[in-house]
């Protein structure tokens, strides 16, 4: 069978457009073989490679060798379009392409200022549009929005409220404005420049408007002083002086203070505003100045961060005035050696309970103490605590610990400040008594050695509880305390529970906070009803595994990181109330059994005969 004749295709799509703008893709495809050609029939695929498009449809169908499919662009670059003949029974496969080169759209930018003309010091506003000015089609109309944002320069003296303005509109325009108050004192035409700096789909642009600048005969003007214009303070100190700012022409109007220290160091760049050097506040941030002179009190407070040597603060007023008005004041820092400290520590008052939380706060006097401060717990009379953490970072010269207690007697807790730069080490310590808490009928404490994810205590004789944790992956060797207690009544900020014949237990792990612990109870009154539950501090949860050994014991497994001191409760499951279906069924039962027996006897009366007859 002979072979199919040859084929070339050739693709011609108009070039240049602009982003959105649809380009016609026409694919020719000629019989090219040397005998007796035929026009090709069947279909061309299109596909696109480079900037993104699509095409209004994938493939055409020749018509006289010829076809055409429409590709609208929407990103700017350039693509490239191919065309994929399929071939006919006659004519073999044959593929060309067309490079489209995507432009932005263009974009035109109008600009003006109301009023035109202003008073050195007042305000004019200035608007901006920016319009899509390219031809064709985006997202289903004749042109897309325009988005971003404008910049706005002054050739003259002068400040705008924003240095830039973000368009916002629909259809071809988008708008924005800003304000802009001319200073100085000369007479003169201000050119206003507003550049678009474009978008994903829109060119830049820009144009100028004009304002002119008119003088007040006796325009506003005043002077800014500072008393007094130095002073020397130590590292972490502070000190203030007063600003005046006084009344030298025109008529008063508000003046923004504004300061900036020289010089700027890195460690006291701000961060989120806030300079680990130090503040600088005003009493007043604004003041008109008037005549006899309006004043503001500026306060400059340190911290031990701040290095030693000579700073300058300036104070710039804002509007200026005829002319640019500031006033300097000069701050010298001293180094100053590490002083005493001291340490006082605040424990539970009076005394700490068994498995509950409590704290000890420590508070370090000096200057702006600074760091660390390590904690450490002694017990004495059989006494013990956990500390949750064994040190604490101070935040204003005070810090707190949370702890545990594990057994009754007394405890002594050591707070030890190791110092900074500006303060000396320095310690404090102080005693309370643990006690079992007023529901406990009995407490009691055990410790073991962790050994291959396994460490069990059983405490039965006392509380009537054991604990068998396994599975931790804590490193061998570590000593686990557990504290366990027989409850007469749940303990303050527990929630209720509904189990019959309820009895209450608290359980507290230390030293270990993974695994699971298999909790069993002693229980002489379990049944096959009872169950194990605990409270995970916002609701009570099933112990999984439950199992009873009816008159003796009932077991749960419990994650050991819910035994923080956890009420852990035993008890029989309440019965399952009747449903108002099978309320309502019974009823109807007991209705109709007694409306038949009043029938039978109401019968039987009928039918006996009165002797008496």
């Amino acid at each position: 069978m002979a072979g199919k004749r040859s084929t070339s295709t050739v693709v011609s799509c108009m070039s240049p457009v602009v982003v959105g703008q649809g380009t016609t893709c026409s694919a020719t495809v000629t019989d090219t073989s040397p005998v007796q050609s035929s026009t090709p029939t069947g279909i061309v695929n299109f596909v696109s490679s480079g900037a993104v498009g699509t095409f209004s449809s994938n493939a055409c169908t020749l018509a006289s060798g010829t076809c055409s499919v429409t590709f609208t662009p929407s990103a700017s670059g350039d693509t490239t379009v191919n065309g994929n003949y399929a071939g006919d029974a006659a004519h073999g496969t044959s593929t060309g392409s067309s490079t489209v080169t995507v432009n932005l759209r263009a974009t035109g930018l109008a600009v003006y200022c109301d009023p035109v003309s202003v008073v050195a010091g007042t305000v004019t506003t200035c608007r901006v549009a920016v319009t899509d000015e390219s031809a064709g089609t985006a997202t289903g109309t004749l042109a897309s929005t325009p988005t971003g944002a404008v910049a706005l320069t002054s050739s003259g003296d002068g400040a705008f409220s924003e240095a830039s303005c973000n368009l916002t509109g629909a259809g071809p325009s988008s708008f924005c404005s800003v304000t802009y108050t001319p200073s100085g004192t000369m007479l003169r035409t201000d050119t206003i420049t507003a550049s678009y700096s474009g978008d994903s789909s829109h060119g830049t642009s820009t144009n100028t408007a004009q304002v002119n600048v008119t003088i007040p005969s006796n325009p506003f003007d005043y002077t800014l002083s500072v008393n007094p214009n130095t002073a020397s303070i130590v590292v972490g100190g502070s000190t203030s002086f007063t600003i005046t700012a006084t009344l030298t022409g025109g008529t008063g109007q508000p003046v923004n203070l504004i300061g900036s220290i020289s010089p700027q160091l890195m460690v006291c760049q701000p961060v989120y505003d806030v300079s680990p050097c130090g503040t600088v506040t005003l009493s007043s941030p604004s003041v008109t100045p008037t005549s006899a002179g309006a004043t503001s009190t500026v306060t400059i407070s340190t911290t031990n961060i701040v290095p030693p040597g000579t700073y300058t603060l300036t104070i710039t007023g804002s509007p200026s005035g005829v002319s640019l008005h500031s006033a300097v004041f000069t701050l010298t820092v001293r180094g100053a050696g590490p002083v005493s400290t001291s340490v006082g520590v605040v424990c539970p008052p009076g005394s700490a309970m068994i498995c509950s939380s409590s704290s000890c706060a420590a508070t370090v006097t000096g200057s702006s103490p600074t760091g660390l401060v390590t904690f450490s717990a002694v017990g004495s009379n059989g006494g013990m605590v956990v500390l949750t953490a064994s040190s604490c970072t101070l935040y204003s010269g005070s810090c707190s610990v949370s702890l545990r207690g594990l057994s009754a007697g007394t405890v002594t807790v050591t707070a030890v400040y190791s110092g900074d730069t500006n303060n000396l080490g320095s310690s404090g310590s102080a005693s309370f008594a643990v006690q079992k808490p007023a529901n406990a009928v009995a407490s009691n404490s055990a410790s073991s050695t962790l050994f291959g994810g396994k460490v069990s205590t059983d405490q039965t004789s006392v509380t009537g509880v054991s604990v068998s944790i396994t599975g931790s992956t804590t490193a061998d060797g570590t000593s686990v305390t557990m504290v366990t207690q027989h409850l007469s009544s749940l303990s303050t900020g527990v929630g209720p529970i509904s189990l019959n014949n309820a009895a209450y237990y608290d359980v507290l792990v230390s030293g270990v906070s993974n695994g699971n612990a298999a909790v069993c109870i002693t229980d002489q009154s379990a049944g096959s009803a009872t169950t194990m539950m605990y409270w995970d501090g916002k609701g009570w949860v099933n112990a999984s595994g439950v199992s009873v050994v009816v008159g003796s014991q009932v077991c749960g497994t419990i994650p050991v990181s819910a035994l923080t001191g956890t009420n852990v409760v035993v008890g029989d499951m309440p019965p399952t109330p009747l449903s108002p279906t099978l309320l309502v069924i019974i009823g109807l039962i007991v209705v109709a059994a007694v409306a038949t027996a009043v029938l039978v006897l109401s019968r039987r009366k009928k039918t006996t005969r009165n002797p008496l007859q």
